[in-house]
């Protein structure tokens, strides 16, 4: 691997989403929840199972903990220019073979859902989505 691709930002957000996922539990239908199951903000102490976006925005940080499902990625964007990193991994991850192969592209470009889709319809695992995350940080 070149030291470009190493340094890269949203390379980095996406192996630090994948690390956390291998140390955490994996949920779905929710971004957080708590060792009973219950939902929890993704920042919160007792987050212990994220899903694909939750992972994302706690290894992101508080930049974007307040994406939701419905609101544009370049609407996150836009409002905070911090968020370029997770914007271009969100966007790469749809270029992934395993994600692209998985989730029906009628989605709009730019909206989150399809992450979502991933995580709660076509994952079958944790290690889906960490296979995912981890393929993604190495495409060219």
């Amino acid at each position: 691997m070149n030291q470009g691709k190493k340094q890269n930002r949203w390379r980095r957000l996406l192996r630090k989403a994948a690390n956390l996922l291998k140390k955490s539990g994996w949920c779905r239908a929710l971004r957080a929840s708590d060792n009973a199951g219950h939902s929890c903000p993704v920042f919160d102490e007792n987050a212990v199972n994220f899903c694909l976006v939750g992972a994302l925005n706690r290894a992101h940080g508080s930049h974007v903990q307040n994406a939701y499902a419905g609101e544009p990625l370049n609407t996150l964007l836009s409002k905070d220019p911090e968020n370029k990193a997770y914007y271009e991994a969100c966007m790469k991850i749809r270029e992934n073979p395993i994600f692209a192969n998985a989730v029906n592209t009628r989605y709009v470009l730019d909206d989150i859902k399809p992450l979502w889709a991933f995580n709660d319809r076509f994952a079958n695992s944790k290690e889906d989505v960490i296979k995912l995350l981890e393929t993604t940080a190495e495409m060219d």
